[in-house]
């Protein structure tokens, strides 16, 4: 059809309106698009009746008016005429092939009949059955375009997939009765979604094989129209199908960016050369792939579900019961455990100091691995970090740490162990005194019964020959001191001392103690003093340890060890002296034990017993002042 069949009437009635629809289009895009899904607009009506009548067909090509046969039919029928009229038969002077490729002439009038000229099909049937028709209409000037550009693979899908194709580009041409208009949305389960790109996908969903077939027919169209690129890339449409197919899958199910994409990319063998290339799946080509970033998209596919739970738990959130985040519990579970080393894992990957630019090592990540699982708490990390320089160097530079641990300042690895033997009760009995712990126990009182509890226990023990009540160690609270030791960097084979030590400082002296020994005040104690003077090694690590924070520590205490510290012996004798009546029973008692006596004088500036023996010649007046000397010294809380 044409404005001139329009003029002259010739238009049916039936297809008046759509011709209308058809000129008012724009764009030849638009016109086209409307052809295909009218392919009456294409039909030549004329050669449609003529076909529909052979004989008329072979008088009008004889009488010579314009238009070709129709038919092989009335080729026939031409010929015979000729013969019968004496007129010489050229089918060429006719415009017409040789005999014996004209009923692959007339099939494709058919064809083009029922289609277009420049239809799908028409093309293919000369491409395939017409071929030797195609080669002798090049030859002839009947057409122009040899379709050498054209892939028979493509075609035939498309083809076979005509109407889904047809009905696809009907939601794009206003006039098509099925137009979409690309700004329209719709609700999908409560989600608003574009719908003509709702109703693409749902097409693609519902027909999957058609799915397939538009990716066959981009990758065969681009052989054609790139054929140099296919050459040079060694590459055949076929075998970049079979890794396109599975790509575009993906890409459907997580999108081009994701990393399951990428990977699949990244592990072609010819799909990702050729993407690269501009006009190929886009304008301008693939970016290319980072592969440094591939162990870390591996680790993405494979935990695309766990990430998806992971996620999902609030990162804010405890377990009111530990104080523990909800997401490290998960992490933490049995199951998990592969999970969370990935998740390690990942991140060691991806680590880069976004000032300097370094990236990390990959082949330092499993050691990231373990570094990352010691945690926190406790000094294993800086351990690791002081027994592998060349991790710590590399975790330093890529800005994960702020410095680098001294090896002095990091304690035996004893210190970890024992906090593993309790790890509850270290925590508990850290964070009773902080706010953010599950711990924490706001009224003073109740968390220092707590810690007392937790640490001591009451049993009866013998303090210089004295059976007393008063407080032990638990097994815990032992701990507790172990791992102190190796804290303050006491060596190891002192750590048992340590501990020995803690049991008598840490208890200290018993309530009753003054009451129990006869003694005024509060009462002499010299329990842990003893100890440190018995254990001069641990005495001597204590102090260099104590004195770094702390340089007066024991000062004072160190001097009046050989002064004022009486013997395990002298101080039963001492107590022993307190059970006597005072006066001349008392100096009878120094007397015999002179040793006592020497450490009255030094520790309580008594009057030496010799001394006072000779004074007994004395003056009353000087008596006197004697005994008030004796006075003053026992108001001052002497024995």
């Amino acid at each position: 059809m044409d404005i001139n069949d329009e003029a002259d009437g010739n238009i049916p009635v039936e297809y008046l309106i759509q011709w209308k629809e058809y000129q008012a289009l724009k764009t030849d895009e638009e016109k086209e698009a409307y052809k295909e899904a009218h392919p009456e607009f294409a039909k030549d009506w004329r050669a449609e009746f003529r076909l529909d009548n052979p004989e008329v067909d072979a008088r009008l090509a004889l009488w010579g008016y314009s238009g070709k046969l129709q038919s092989m039919e009335a080729y026939d029928l031409t010929e015979k005429m000729a013969a019968e009229l004496g007129i010489p038969f050229d089918a060429a002077t006719l415009g017409l092939p040789p005999r014996d490729i004209a009923p692959a002439y007339f099939e494709l009038n058919k064809i083009v009949s029922d289609t277009s000229p420049n239809s799908v099909q028409s093309k293919l049937y000369k491409l395939t059955t017409g071929k030797d028709l195609l080669a002798w209409g090049i030859e002839n000037g009947v057409w122009t375009d040899d379709l050498s550009n054209e892939s028979i693979e493509a075609l035939t899908l498309r083809d076979e997939f005509k109407d889904l194709i047809a009905e696809r580009k009907a939601w794009t041409i206003k006039t098509s009765g099925k137009y979409i208009d690309p700004d329209e949305s719709i609700k999908v389960n409560g989600e608003t979604v574009n719908k003509r790109q709702w109703t693409y996908e749902k097409q693609l969903a519902d027909n999957p094989q058609f799915r397939e077939a538009l990716d066959k027919i981009k990758v065969y169209e681009l052989s054609k129209s790139k054929p140099d690129l296919f050459t040079s890339l060694e590459v055949t449409p076929e075998q970049v199908i079979s890794e396109y197919l599975p790509y575009s899958k993906v890409v459907d199910e997580f999108g081009a960016a994701s990393s399951e994409a990428k990977l699949a990319r990244y592990d072609s063998q010819y799909l990702n050369k050729l993407g690269l290339n501009s006009d190929t799946f886009t304008a301008e080509g693939w970016e290319p792939l980072d592969e440094a970033q591939v162990p870390i998209w591996r680790i993405d596919k494979k935990y695309r579900n766990k990430d998806t739970e992971y996620d999902a738990i609030d990162p804010d959130a405890k377990n009111p019961d530990t104080g523990i985040r909800l997401r490290d519990e998960f992490l933490q579970l049995p199951e998990n455990e592969e999970y969370r080393k990935d998740r390690i894992r990942r991140k060691g990957y991806g680590l880069t100091n976004s000032k300097t630019g370094y990236e990390f090592p990959d082949e330092l990540v499993e050691d990231y691995v373990i570094y990352t699982e010691y945690g926190a708490k406790g000094k294993r990390q800086e351990r690791f970090l002081v027994e592998n320089d060349k991790f710590a160097q590399a975790l330093y530079k890529a800005g994960e740490i702020a410095d680098l641990p001294k090896p002095e300042d990091v304690p035996a690895v004893q210190y970890d162990d024992i906090y593993d033997l309790y790890p509850e009760q270290f925590d508990k009995i850290e964070g009773i005194g902080k706010p953010e712990s599950i711990y924490f126990i706001p009224d003073e009182d109740k968390r220092e019964a707590e810690r007392y509890n937790m640490m001591f226990t009451v049993t009866t023990k013998n303090y210089s020959g004295v059976e007393i009540a008063n407080e032990q160690l638990t097994e815990f609270g032992e701990a507790y001191y172990r791992r102190e030791a190796y804290e303050l960097f006491i060596p190891d084979n002192l750590a048992d001392d340590y501990v020995g030590w803690k049991k008598v400082e840490a208890t200290g002296k018993p309530e009753t103690w003054a009451k129990a020994t006869n003694q005024s005040g509060d009462g002499e104690w010299y329990e842990d003093d003893w100890y440190l003077i018995e254990h001069p090694r641990l005495y001597a690590a204590l102090k260099k340890a104590m004195r770094k924070s702390n340089p007066n520590w024991h000062v004072k205490r160190d001097e009046e060890y050989y002064s004022k510290v009486p013997t395990r012996d002298v101080f039963q004798k001492y107590l022993a002296y307190l059970t006597r009546l005072k006066g001349k029973d008392r100096d009878d008692y120094r007397w015999d034990n002179l040793d006592l006596d020497a450490w009255l004088v030094a520790k309580f500036d008594y009057t030496p017993i010799e001394e006072q023996m000779r004074r007994q010649g004395y003056t009353p007046s000087e008596k006197l002042g004697q005994e008030i000397d004796e006075l003053i010294r026992r108001l001052k809380g002497h024995p």
